[in-house]
């Protein structure tokens, strides 16, 4: 299996932190995914991206993709934080 360079960065596409999350979250699809699925299918190998925050039915998620070699959708996580969950910053509701 040929795996490509991913950005391994936690928030990879945006300032890290909590608080530009819902500033830089983006829907998927979107900006960030259809890079990340055009470079797995143009070098075609399975790719794996860095974390993004993403913003799905009115909640914010640090997110991971990945790609296969067609640029298809094969997983998507969800990291969660113990220290966010601390701080009442788990998944925010977006304004």
């Amino acid at each position: 299996m040929n795996v490509g360079p991913y950005p391994s960065k936690e928030c990879f596409n945006a300032p890290y932190g909590v608080n530009y999350f819902n500033q830089y979250a983006e829907s998927i699809p979107g900006c960030t995914s259809d890079m990340l699925s055009k470079n797995a299918k143009e070098n075609n190998v399975h790719f794996i991206g860095g974390t993004f925050p993403e913003r799905d039915d009115g909640k914010l998620f640090n997110t991971c993709l990945a790609y296969g070699p067609d640029g298809k959708l094969l997983a998507k996580h969800r990291k969660g934080y113990i220290f966010s969950r601390c701080d009442g910053l788990h998944n925010p509701e977006v304004p």
